[in-house]
């Protein structure tokens, strides 16, 4: 039977299956385990032990879910337990998750220290629904997907993260249905092409030159787009820390309203990640 004790023995093999390092491991079970603890002491009537007994187990279970996104039948024999147990247990340990590992929704968030941002959109493929199928559709992707946004600091550090939206939705069609989408008051938003439009509702955003038809674009146009573009390869970069967890890149064949309390958790994990990292190099 899989186990955190003896998977935390091999630090490399435990993030390669959970997508986090056992450090950043110990400080989710650190925010979790007061919310574990308070729903033990509520609901605890004795009986027989739980299948992945522990917050450890139970995060652990979670973690390989997300990052490997197998199927429930296979992860019962990774953990010697009915399918039926382990995604009871994942459910249960997400509904506690989200209130500690998430990225901040207040409707202002204070932007000291931010030097800019830069929101763009991400697909992931679907299953084809059975009704209102051209609304999935994605003619980039050429296929059903569905679409979140992430707003990133300079760093690359997630700061927004915004509902899950079908794939034919336009990105700035996003940013126009985010309620209190300025939530940045004043820092300057560093947008792609697909942002036609958003200076009308931010004038400190900027978006790339268009080549004028039958046209050219002048030298300085050329180079303020190049520098653009340098800025935004942060966004990409913490796009695919997301998707290395393979529940936000493959075909998403969970229900489609608990797609955006996941991904503001991996969202939340990645952050963390970047943490310790920084903290590394300056160690």
């Amino acid at each position: 039977m899989l186990t955190y004790e003896k998977l935390s023995r091999k630090p490399g093999t435990f993030r390669r299956l959970t997508g986090v390092s056992v450090g950043v491991f110990s400080e989710m079970a650190g925010k979790v385990g007061p919310l574990w603890e308070k729903r033990r002491n509520n609901y605890d009537r004795g009986g027989r032990n739980h299948a992945l007994p522990g917050v450890e187990n139970h995060l652990l279970a979670m973690l390989i879910y997300h990052s490997c996104y197998v199927t429930y039948e296979f992860m019962g024999f990774f953990f010697d337990c009915d399918e039926t147990t382990v995604m009871r247990a994942v459910r249960r340990i997400e509904k506690m998750a989200i209130r500690v590992i998430h990225i901040e929704k207040k409707r202002e968030i204070s932007a000291s220290g931010t030097e800019y941002l830069i929101p763009d959109a991400t697909e992931q493929p679907v299953q084809r629904p059975k009704k209102k199928q051209r609304k999935s559709y994605s003619g980039k992707k050429k296929g059903h997907t569905q679409k979140m946004r992430l707003i990133t600091d300079q760093e690359g550090k997630i700061r927004a993260v915004s509902g899950t939206y079908p794939g034919r939705t336009h990105d700035f069609t996003i940013y126009k249905k985010q309620k209190g989408r300025d939530r940045f008051p004043g820092v300057p938003k560093k947008a792609d092409n697909g942002y036609q439009g958003i200076r009308k509702y931010d004038r400190n955003a900027q978006i790339p030159y268009k080549k004028p038809r039958g046209g050219e674009l002048t030298a300085e146009q050329k180079d303020f787009n190049r520098r653009l573009s340098k800025k935004r390869i942060r966004v990409g970069n913490t796009i695919r820390e997301i998707k290395i967890f393979r529940i936000m890149s493959d075909t998403y064949r969970d229900r489609r309203r608990g797609h955006n309390l996941r991904a503001n958790i991996i969202a939340g994990m990645v952050n963390m990640k970047m943490t310790e990292r920084e903290l590394r190099k300056a160690a």
